[in-house]
């Protein structure tokens, strides 16, 4: 597997072949057919603005200093493919509430998904709604809303919860995560975000588990050092990009403002080479 080592090796030829003018056009009509229609993007939101209505009664009835409630995952980064799975939903709860958990036994993350799910019951009582590791999720009938409840640290740093191996609070930095990815999209003209949203549509036909955020990363890596990042040739790069994705088998990842690492594992690796294929 020589070529895959050195993925980065691959020349473009002198002369373009015939029909090599309408890749870009072909890809833009691919990558247009996959977005999320209006009418879904705006009942998105309305369920978001719900939820944070909902919630802000009961954390935030006089009225706070910071919107409680952001988008993020691949609708805060622009990241949709159709049709959208879910829209996260950070919401962020006053210190008093941390401070009420912190006196508490047991696996206090997991207690405080109960409360925030139990105070949504009380406007959606119709809903499927329960706790899932990190987010509680609303299952709609047209979308799943997945609620990340965070606190914002003295330091001003976004702490979030894991109800894992018995608990704990992980550190978040969305804003430096959308800005990771919004550098390299503006300066490969669209590609960073084009490359993940192509990545997506590969990990629903294939059947791969990599997280999203695992794409973004990657993406901006591979582009930051590929030297046709900037010309509009999208079987190449994605071609290119499953050969890198292929080489990061077994290693970690680290997500940006936090330095929190992921650990990418290989299960993926052999659809991964049949696609490069």
């Amino acid at each position: 597997m020589n070529a895959l080592v050195t993925w980065n090796s691959f020349r473009i030829p002198q002369a373009a072949p015939p029909g090599w003018q309408y890749v870009p056009t072909r890809f833009a009509r691919l990558l247009h057919g996959i977005s999320v229609p209006q009418s879904h993007i705006d009942d998105g939101l309305t369920k978001a603005l719900g939820i944070i209505n909902a919630l802000n009664k009961v954390y935030w009835p006089l009225g706070w200093i910071e919107p409680p409630g952001k988008l993020v995952g691949s609708w805060g980064k622009a990241t949709r493919v159709h049709p959208s799975g879910d829209l996260d939903l950070l919401y962020l709860l006053p210190p008093e509430v941390f401070r009420r958990f912190a006196t508490r036994h047991g696996n206090r993350q997991s207690q405080l998904l109960q409360e925030l799910k139990e105070n949504l019951r009380v406007t959606y009582p119709r809903t499927d709604l329960r706790g899932d590791g990190q987010v509680v999720v609303l299952d709609f009938f047209s979308i799943k809303v997945e609620v990340v409840p965070a606190f914002r640290t003295v330091a001003g740093r976004l702490i979030t919860c894991d109800t894992n191996n018995g608990g704990r609070y992980k550190g978040s930095d969305p804003a430096a995560e959308y800005a990771n990815l919004d550098r390299a999209d503006h300066a490969t003209f669209g590609r960073a975000r084009g490359l993940v949203r192509l990545m997506k549509l590969w990990r629903r036909t294939s059947g791969v588990d990599i997280p999203s955020f695992a794409f973004e990363i990657l993406a901006v890596e591979f582009l930051a050092n590929y030297e046709h990042a900037h010309q509009p040739w999208w079987d190449w790069l994605v071609r290119d990009f499953l050969a890198f994705l292929y080489n990061r088998a077994d290693t970690w990842i680290f997500f940006p403002g936090t330095g929190e690492p992921y650990w990418l594992g290989r299960q993926w690796a052999p659809a991964a080479l049949k696609a490069l294929r």
